[in-house]
């Protein structure tokens, strides 16, 4: 391995990183919600553990982000949507759709590496 592939490879490894940084926030923003909603401290606590968990397993982490991803897409439509009509909402969220598979699969595979070693 030369040194620019050793580069290539670092900086790789630190943009999966930030992006699993943004998956850790959506976990924390939907357990955060659940125990804002249920008015319990308890809920948003078991909801974030078992969240995190759930991101320690392959397949458990492949639903979380594509779940994670449509709800980008549905908020990309929504502002979309709500700025200028349906092609807005459809142009936003194929936009919020390319941008959240990108985090999204980035964040996966930084948590593959993570888990691997």
């Amino acid at each position: 391995m030369n040194k620019e592939d050793l580069r290539g490879a670092y900086h790789q490894a630190k943009h999966d990183e930030k992006s699993s940084n943004i998956l850790f926030l959506e976990v924390f923003i939907i357990s955060f919600a659940l125990g804002f909603y249920f008015q319990s401290w308890y809920v948003g606590l078991v909801s974030f553990l078992l969240l995190c968990l759930s991101l320690a397993f392959k397949r458990l982490n492949i639903f979380l982000c594509v779940i994670f991803t449509l709800i980008w897409t549905f908020i990309g439509w929504y502002i979309g949507y709500a700025i200028d009509g349906m092609l807005a909402g459809i142009l936003g969220g194929v936009f919020a759709f390319v941008i959240g598979c990108g985090i999204h699969i980035s964040a996966f595979t930084y948590m593959m590496d993570f888990l691997k070693d």
